[in-house]
């Protein structure tokens, strides 16, 4: 299970980077703090269903230098009669808050998405996860299947590079992609290949690849400046300025099979500063849509983030 993770505006917690704090991890092993953003797999909304399976999935990751676009390709199988499912594609949430009075309120993260059907582009709404077990947004739609029929469908979002923070204060940034949401088709994935490319400027090839078990016990500021550290329970296969992991037959059970990597390495200070920067393109982002009341949370987040930013710069 995925918990929230919370941006928490709590001034008195480590001299690390004090304004990120999860409540939860991705893996117990992963990072002592941090905030992660993503998404992954469509999931059925209602309950497993019976015979629509997912047949193929291709995910191409571009990482750049402000934003992360997440190009998601799937095929869907109906082995059945005709039926009408409705899907959901997983954002993970942030919170804003104060830790003291625990007010925070919960919104989707991502910075643009979009989805179609057989080519063809589809409108979608936001729902939250009802459940302690489903904490997620998602973005869902109904899609009809005749008797036997195949779907395409593709979703393309935007996110910014999230932060993995220790309490030594050691920040990189990170990349979350959850595949454990796609069982809830029938059977097995039948096959699946998730690339992920680094801009130049991000990463020099070529890339050093490593698992956590291997690399996660060197802190970000002494790893190579090509170093990418993964944990997963599929195997990264590196290439010159990539990062491939496929599958075939495959069920994911849990949160160890989703896939999660860290690159490049910040001070506590170049964090604070990116992290203010990415709230106030959030709400710039945001705020023809959010209402006057979340504008007004975002603006008091956005001012709280930029001040401790300024706070920790250097003379």
């Amino acid at each position: 299970m995925i918990k929230q993770f919370r941006l928490i505006w709590n001034v008195g917690f480590k001299p690390c980077i004090t304004l990120l704090l999860a409540t939860a991890l991705i893996s117990p092993a992963w990072a002592d703090a941090g905030w992660i953003s993503g998404g992954g797999n469509p999931q059925l909304m209602i309950e497993e269903h019976k015979t629509i399976s997912m047949k193929r999935e291709v995910v191409d990751v571009q990482i750049g230098k402000e934003l992360i676009t997440v190009d998601c390709k799937f095929e869907f199988k109906n082995n059945g009669p005709a039926c009408k499912v409705r899907m959901g594609f997983p954002d993970i949430p942030i919170e804003t808050g104060d830790d003291k009075t625990d007010d925070g309120k919960q919104f989707p993260f991502f910075f643009s998405y979009r989805s179609y059907v057989d080519g063809k582009e589809v409108e979608t709404s936001v729902e939250k996860g009802k459940s302690e077990e489903d904490d997620l947004f998602w973005h869902s739609q109904d899609v009809e299947f005749a008797a036997n029929a195949v779907h395409s469908v593709r979703d393309i979002y935007t996110i910014p590079a999230a932060l993995s923070v220790d309490y030594g204060g050691n920040c990189s940034r990170a990349f979350y992609y959850i595949l454990r949401t796609g069982a809830s088709w029938q059977g097995k994935i039948g096959s699946g290949l998730i690339t992920i490319k680094f801009d130049p400027d991000i990463l020099s090839a070529p890339l050093k690849v490593v698992s956590y078990e291997k690399g996660g016990s060197v802190q970000p500021k002494d790893r190579p400046d090509n170093m990418v550290v993964y944990d997963s329970n599929l195997k990264a296969i590196s290439k010159a300025n990539s990062i491939q992991f496929r599958f075939k037959n495959f069920e994911p059970k849990d949160d160890g099979d989703n896939v999660a990597i860290e690159f490049g390495k910040l001070s506590e200070e170049e964090a604070l500063q990116y992290f203010a920067a990415l709230m106030q393109k959030y709400l710039d982002n945001k705020r023809n849509s959010f209402s006057k009341e979340d504008v007004a949370i975002w603006e008091k987040f956005t001012a709280q983030c930029q001040d401790l930013a300024r706070k920790k710069q250097k003379p």
